[in-house]
């Protein structure tokens, strides 16, 4: 082997663990969304005191799995609005869940689908304050 060929050898092998070492990374982003969203309030569930209060979510979850199964983007869209209202109940944070969680899983779902009716500025502020 050639003092080039030794180098060569070393960075093949180089780039093929950093690939195998960063694929762990990389696999959880092109999860869906709606699987993320479902960790994210399973997570949030596990690790609160009123594990109830996140129930209507997952059945949230469960009818928007079931919509976007049939591909009717209409009805995604009013199920996906329905989960947000969820967690804005009368210009507060919604149904038991704290205020930082319902933050956390409101804003990811405003980015990955945004609302057709979304909160203005001054009603965010009342429900989730300036966390």
């Amino acid at each position: 082997m050639t003092h080039v060929g030794k180098y060569e050898y070393f960075l093949v092998i180089l780039v093929v663990g950093l690939v195998l070492a960063l694929m762990p990374l990389t696999a959880g982003a092109t999860e869906e969304p709606i699987n993320q969203l479902t960790s994210i309030v399973y997570n949030s569930q596990t690790s609160a005191l009123d594990k109830k209060a996140y129930e209507p979510l997952l059945h949230q979850i469960i009818i928007l799995r079931m919509r976007m199964e049939r591909g009717d983007q209409k009805s995604i869209h009013r199920a996906m609005d329905h989960f947000m209202d969820m967690l804005v109940v009368d210009g507060k944070f919604g149904r038991g869940i704290p205020r930082l969680k319902a933050k956390i899983i409101y804003d990811f779902c405003a980015e990955v689908a945004p609302p057709t009716h979304p909160l203005s500025r001054e009603d965010y502020l009342v429900a989730f304050g300036t966390l």
